[in-house]
C-alpha cells in the first residue's frame, strides 16, 4: 500500500470519529431536552443503587444467622457461591496436562464470589 492510501485510509478514521462524537453529542443533548426520560433514567440509577444495598444487607443478614435461603410470598432468596480458578495463562497447556494425569497443581488461586439468587414465587 502506498502512503497516500495510507494517509487517505487514517483521514477517513479521524473524519468518522469526529463524526460519531458530533452525533453522540447530539443525542445526548436531544435526550437532556426530554424530562421524562432523564427522570426516569435517574430513577433506574436510584433504584439500581437501593436494590444492590438491600441486597448485601440481606445477604450479610442471613449469613449471620447462618441461613442459605428465605422465602416470602413474593420470592425465594438463596445465598449461593460460585467458584473459579485463576492462573497463569502462560502455563495452561501445562496445566491441563498435569490435571489429566492426576497430579496436584500448585499456584493457582481460587476465587469464591459470593451472590444472591432470586426466584419469583408468582
Amino acid at each position: 500500500m502506498e502512503v497516500e492510501q495510507l494517509n487517505e485510509i487514517a483521514n477517513d478514521i479521524v473524519v468518522a470519529r469526529l463524526e460519531v462524537k458530533h452525533y453522540e453529542d447530539q443525542l445526548e443533548e436531544l435526550l437532556g431536552k426530554i424530562t421524562e426520560v432523564v427522570k426516569l433514567k435517574e430513577q433506574i440509577s436510584t433504584t439500581k443503587k437501593q436494590k444492590e444495598e438491600l441486597t448485601l444487607r440481606l445477604m450479610e443478614a442471613m449469613r449471620g444467622s447462618r441461613l442459605k435461603s428465605w422465602k416470602t410470598e413474593e420470592a425465594t432468596f438463596s445465598r449461593a457461591v460460585r467458584k473459579s480458578i485463576i492462573f497463569d495463562p502462560a502455563k495452561k497447556k501445562q496445566i491441563e496436562e498435569r490435571i489429566k494425569a492426576g497430579e496436584e497443581i500448585e499456584g493457582w488461586i481460587l476465587n469464591k464470589t459470593e451472590y444472591m439468587s432470586i426466584r419469583s414465587n408468582k
